[in-house]
């Protein structure tokens, strides 16, 4: 099922748009790094998975490596606003994104900058899974009954999601697809954001990884009616826990939606190799403590620590999963194909994609 969506750039982004921008440059650094605060732009509002991620990298990393590490909240344009100021800065380790793994997949076919998932080094620290949720005063009480009334009231539900082009609104698309429901698309400047009109009645759901509300999930104002895990999981809430059910049973075609998320920080690739080392050693400490892997199950999270090629390999399969996505339900910019820049489907992926993965800046060794 196609979909038609009117394409809206705000100010910002066309101000981003009309700079003509090109990937990440680099400069050198000294081997003393870090001698100063560092930047850590998030591409989404305050409050949803990659802040909440990023909040706590920040955190145990500015701990190892002795300097503080400030979160600067740049949302819109699916993350290519903060993208943009990342790479419009010295690539010398001191201004870094946040985001998903997938944050620069939908950048170049929607023509919102020229910069990819190869200009940067990928530090992923934690995965999960998505939801459909509702509010806690829902008509609908199971993912079965919103089913089933999108189905006999095409075009009556309304969903909000992180953005167009963002992870969130194209594999919530694709999970309407799935199931076969038609409802109005709702974008805004995150997850969080998402939430909170959900909760405030202003739509019928929304599909978030669970990180993304965990706040909203553990007050009990958001409802998990189902997740795309292999099995049912248990959510905690400050009223008691109860489960949330695992959708692949009845839509095992789901299960291409399981397993595709993951969190991180995300280095501008000219960075200095002594300073990227000093950042890459940080972060696997930060990401393999204890004090990590309690915070991640606190907001229904799975710990993670991948960096070097694995993490380039994933961030390059959602590359192919985004843009094609994105070209499929005709939302790439007017006259542009994945195959403009060598994307290759998911069905045809294979490593190294295409020349940019062959000849993209290798990691640090050691």
């Amino acid at each position: 099922m196609k979909h038609s969506v009117k394409k809206i750039v705000t100010g910002a982004l066309a101000a981003v748009l009309v700079m003509g921008a090109a990937g990440c440059a680099g400069t050198g650094t000294g081997q003393e790094w870090p001698t100063k605060p560092v930047t850590v732009v998030v591409g989404y509002a305050a409050g949803g998975g990659s802040d909440l991620i990023a909040r706590k990298l920040a955190e145990g990393m500015a701990e190892e490596l002795g300097q503080p590490f400030n979160i600067l909240n740049v949302s819109g344009g699916s993350a290519s606003i903060a993208g943009q100021q990342v790479c419009d800065a010295p690539a010398d380790g001191y201004t870094m994104l946040a985001g998903p793994m997938n944050v620069a997949s939908p950048w170049r076919v929607c023509n919102y900058i020229d910069a990819g998932w190869e200009d940067f080094y990928s530090l992923i620290g934690a995965n999960s899974w998505y939801a459909i949720l509702v509010s806690k005063n829902s008509q609908f009480k199971t993912y079965q009954d919103l089913i089933a009334y999108g189905k006999e009231n095409p075009g009556k539900l309304k969903w909000g999601h992180s953005g167009y082009g963002s992870m969130n609104q194209v594999s919530g698309d694709l999970m309407l697809d799935i199931v076969g429901v038609e409802a109005v698309s709702v974008p805004y400047g995150g997850g969080s954001e998402a939430a909170t009109k959900v909760i405030a009645g202003e739509n019928d759901f929304t599909w978030l990884p669970l990180n993304d509300a965990a706040d909203f999930i553990n007050s009990g104002d958001l409802v998990a009616l189902c997740v795309t895990s292999a099995e049912d999981r248990t959510i905690a809430t400050i009223g008691g826990e109860y489960t949330a059910p695992t959708m692949l049973k009845d839509y095992p075609e789901c299960e291409k939606l399981d397993g595709i998320l993951g969190w991180g920080l995300h280095v501008p690739r000219g960075t200095d190799e002594a300073a990227m080392k000093r950042i890459v050693e940080a972060f696997e400490k930060t990401a393999n403590s204890a004090e990590y892997a309690e915070y991640c199950k606190s907001i229904n999270v799975t710990p993670a620590c991948v960096v070097g090629e694995a993490a380039d390999r994933q961030a390059a399969f959602m590359e192919s999963f985004i843009a094609w996505g994105l070209y499929d339900m005709d939302m790439a910019a007017e006259g542009v194909t994945p195959e403009d820049f060598e994307i290759p489907t998911v069905q045809d992926f294979a490593w190294p994609p295409n020349e940019r993965a062959s000849g993209a800046k290798a990691w640090p060794a050691g």
